[in-house]
C-alpha cells in the first residue's frame, strides 16, 4: 500500500490525533516533522502523547461527515479533552536536551525547527 493511503486508512471518527490516526501512522513510518514559522509550544504531534498518558479527561466534540456527493451528516463523539498549557514547556525542554535533538534555521524569513517525530512523542508521554 502507499503511503499516502497506509497514513489514512482506517483513521477513526472518533479519535483526532491518537492511535488510530494518521498522526499515529506517520510516527510508525519515523516521519520528521518540520514547523515553519512556528515553536514546538504549537507542535500538533504533542497531541499524540496525550493519549498515551493514562487519566486524561474526554470531552464531547462534533464534527460533520460526508455521507456520499452532497449529502452530510452531523457526527458526535467523545475523545481525549485536548490541553496545550504544557506545551511551551515541553517544548523548551525537548528542544534543551543534550543530545540536541531539535535542528535550528530558516526557510526564507521563517525561523524553523525540524525534528524526529517518534522521539518527541515518547518524551512528550513521559
Amino acid at each position: 500500500m502507499p503511503a499516502p493511503a497506509r497514513i489514512t486508512a482506517g483513521h477513526a471518527l472518533d479519535c483526532h490525533l491518537g492511535e488510530d490516526s494518521p498522526l499515529a501512522r506517520i510516527e510508525e513510518l519515523d516521519a520528521r516533522i518540520l514547523l515553519l514559522g512556528v515553536g514546538l509550544s504549537v507542535c500538533a504531534s504533542f497531541h499524540l502523547a496525550e493519549y498515551r498518558v493514562p487519566g486524561q479527561g474526554a470531552r464531547l466534540y462534533g464534527c460533520a461527515v460526508a455521507d456520499g456527493p452532497g449529502s452530510r451528516r452531523r457526527h458526535r463523539y467523545h475523545d481525549v479533552d485536548f490541553d496545550t498549557s504544557a506545551f511551551p514547556a515541553l517544548g523548551d525542554s525537548y528542544a534543551s536536551l543534550p543530545e540536541r535533538p531539535v535542528t535550528r534555521g530558516r526557510v526564507g524569513a521563517a525561523d524553523c525547527l525540524l525534528f524526529d517525530l517518534p522521539p518527541a512523542v515518547a518524551y512528550a508521554s513521559k
